[in-house]
């Protein structure tokens, strides 16, 4: 499909350095399909890069929310969460354990419970996706998904 070329041609382009032509295939495909996880990975890397901390942090929630058992997804969010308070923190390679380490490095982020919940109940562990999804619809009160 046209938009994995452009996602590859981004991906390319970030890899290279070109922050410019990364963000243009990025956002070509954000156009036209603003769910895109791969497209908002690719450019919220690209924001982090080129040093606009606050649009990797938007792009990034809402990848974690299509994507949440990404670790590249997790990786960028934290760094861009992480970048400005200097701190240093590795994720676990499992996937739900790097929800778990997010939950417990930006416990603000009603996101990342809500992540967490949509991972678990993918998995068919709808019951272990309430505990999630109750904490997440306390730190995002009027977002309607986590309840």
């Amino acid at each position: 499909m046209i938009e994995d070329i452009e996602v590859m041609a981004a991906q390319k382009a970030l890899a290279q350095g070109d922050y410019a032509l990364a963000w243009m295939n990025a956002r070509r495909v954000l156009d036209s399909y603003p769910r895109h996880p791969l497209a908002l990975l690719v450019a919220g890397q690209t924001a982090l890069a080129s040093g606009n901390g606050e649009a990797a942090k938007h792009l990034m929630l809402e990848a974690l929310l299509r994507d949440p058992e990404s670790l590249d997804v997790q990786d960028t969010l934290l760094k861009a969460f992480l970048a400005d308070k200097g701190q240093n923190f590795k994720l676990p390679s499992e996937p739900l354990a790097g929800l778990y380490s997010l939950m417990t490095a930006l416990p603000d982020l009603g996101h990342i419970p809500l992540a967490l919940g949509l991972a678990l109940e993918a998995q068919g562990r709808a019951s272990d996706a309430i505990g999630p999804y109750l904490a997440a619809s306390r730190l995002m009160p009027v977002h309607g998904l986590p309840t």
